[in-house]
């Protein structure tokens, strides 16, 4: 296979929105419930290297989502989720149980729709909370796409080489020519490969209800594209049109 010329969009992520996909910065101090220190938003923590910040939620669907975020230093990161806020159960980065990294990535499966489930983020054996309480979502109703469009792409790092490290690929999909459903999807994430591949089925997108799926055109509607990696805190940001996603241009990231 033949793909495009590199190129390459770098900028700093400090606190914004991209294409609907909203981003915010944390850092925390603790209170404690017995032997387990509890995040409460503040500033000033002296455990500021491993609180998580960047959180996103993406890939909310019927029976899944997942979470993602960032540490300034190398950490073990997992979920405590649940359908009650006690949050008794317990999911690992997709990567790995022991994975220490400072770019984290955790989907919770086997859910059922249209339920709210709680989940508290464990970085460097502390949870992180919302404010004294967990975290919260409700999953979306369970339809099914039909037909195929699959967006894809590569990422390289430095020296043109593939970017065999695990990236995060954030995409959503925003609509440009008025046909079809309006505004922005509810976000999707994926992980690349060993050899810098990524894919996504755009079929599967949904409207930001979760309970339909999002319909656009196959040329004049937008892929909003964001890439993160291991090893930067900078933010590789792109949107293609829907025409171009089949592959999408190399994405080098430094």
């Amino acid at each position: 296979m033949v793909l495009p010329n590199k190129f390459k969009i770098a900028f700093k992520i400090i606190s914004a929105s991209v294409a609907g996909i909203f981003l915010f910065s944390l850092t925390f101090s603790f209170i404690f419930a017995g032997s387990v220190a509890i995040a409460k938003t503040d500033q000033g923590s002296p455990d500021r290297a491993y609180s998580p910040f960047e959180i996103r939620k993406t890939n909310i669907k019927d029976t899944k989502f997942t979470i993602s975020w960032r540490t300034l230093k190398n950490t073990g990161g997992s979920l405590m989720y649940g359908d009650a806020p006690s949050c008794e159960q317990v999911a690992f980065d997709d990567r790995g149980k022991n994975l220490s990294a400072k770019l984290h990535y955790i989907t919770v499966r086997n859910l059922n729709p249209n339920t709210v489930y709680y989940y508290k983020i464990i970085s460097e054996n502390k949870a992180y909370q919302n404010n004294d309480q967990p975290f919260n979502l409700t999953t979306g109703s369970s339809i099914m796409a039909t037909g195929s469009d699959v967006a894809y792409g590569r990422v390289y790092g430095r020296k043109n080489m593939p970017y065999t490290d695990s990236a995060i690929v954030y995409l959503t999909l925003r609509d440009k020519d008025g046909a079809g459903s309006q505004g922005f999807s509810s976000p999707v994430s994926v992980l690349t490969d060993r050899n810098g591949y990524w894919s996504y089925e755009l079929k599967n997108f949904r409207e930001e209800n979760l309970d339909t799926l999002f319909t656009y055109s196959d040329v004049g509607d937008a892929l909003a594209i964001e890439v993160q990696i291991e090893s930067s805190n900078n933010a590789i940001s792109l949107e293609v049109d829907t025409r171009d996603d089949s592959p999408v241009k190399d994405i080098v990231v430094e």
